[in-house]
């Protein structure tokens, strides 16, 4: 069985004894909580692994600046309208242990008001995991959490993450752009994948499949695909060393590669005859979800990671 995928809530408060005690019982929750002590460091923060976040928890008083020592009286305004502006997707949650702000702002914002009594967080708690169920982001990840796994085990370079998601979200679309970027950005997954793998376990993709371009290594991608496939001759159907690949993800992955040179990573984007659509991409894309899986599962036999 896959392992769930780790959602974010992050936590906006300057009071570090609070934000290590809600921290303590959302993990309880079985939710994950990064604390900011300011919305300056928020910003900062909430920039990774978006995808993941189910809601933010704002105090309503708080600091705006990480050098700033006095809170902000119109911080939870302030701190919902650039929310509203630049994350509209996600869910905002208010708490506060301070019953006199708690009734002024009552009536200010839309965002319901909880109080930081124990009662009341079992309450928050309960709110943001039901809301969290009807999240799209959430939905998207819990039908591909097999998938997702790549970055949960760390076989996976977690800076692709945002590009699988993306991806997954948006291969359905018919529009020619959002196609080609499409493909592209399975040529960039790919390539992440065997960079992911060799730096596992270089019996599987050994160095010699990458080559030194002004101190960056560029991955070989047929010296890798040999070396997996057991030095595969497509003529006689015979191998001279030991094989790694399944059989249907020998010829994936020979698809994968050839299909985004041809159709997106080495094609311009004027218009061909015969573009590539959605279908290029569905086909494509699930073909990958395949190669990741398996790559996920030949790293925990070699690894000795899966449970007998």
């Amino acid at each position: 069985m896959a392992k769930k995928t780790k959602y974010i809530l992050h936590h906006i408060d300057d009071d570090k004894d609070f934000c290590d005690a809600f921290q303590l019982r959302a993990r309880q929750k079985g939710i994950s909580v990064i604390s900011s002590s300011s919305f300056e460091e928020f910003s900062e923060k909430v920039k990774v692994n978006t995808s993941k976040i189910i809601g933010v928890v704002l105090d309503i008083r708080c600091l705006r600046n990480k050098d700033q020592e006095i809170e902000n009286e119109d911080f939870l305004v302030y701190a919902i309208r650039v929310l509203d502006r630049d994350y509209s997707h996600i869910p905002k949650y208010v708490l506060t242990g301070n019953e006199e702000s708690r009734i002024k702002f009552a009536d200010i914002v839309d965002e319901k008001i909880y109080n930081k009594e124990r009662s009341e967080m079992e309450t928050l708690f309960d709110d943001i995991k039901s809301a969290a169920d009807n999240l799209d982001n959430k939905k998207l990840l819990d039908k591909y959490s097999d998938v997702f796994e790549v970055f949960d085990k760390g076989y996976m370079s977690i800076d692709l993450f945002e590009d699988l998601f993306a991806l997954l979200r948006d291969m359905n679309s018919g529009d020619l752009t959002v196609v080609k970027k499409n493909i592209s950005i399975i040529r960039v997954l790919l390539e992440g994948l065997y960079q992911g793998i060799h730096k596992i376990d270089k019996g599987l993709i050994p160095a010699s499949a990458f080559k030194d371009e002004r101190g960056k290594k560029t991955l070989m991608f047929w010296d890798a695909h040999r070396n997996l496939a057991g030095n595969f001759d497509n003529y006689r159907k015979t191998t001279t060393t030991e094989v790694y690949y399944s059989e249907n993800c020998r010829e994936l992955a020979t698809t994968l590669y050839s299909a985004t040179c041809d159709t997106g990573a080495h094609n311009p984007y004027e218009s061909p005859k015969y573009p590539p659509t959605k279908y290029t991409v569905l086909a494509l894309a699930n073909g990958l979800c395949d190669l990741i899986i398996w790559a996920i599962k030949i790293l925990d036999e070699r690894l000795g990671s899966v449970k007998q």
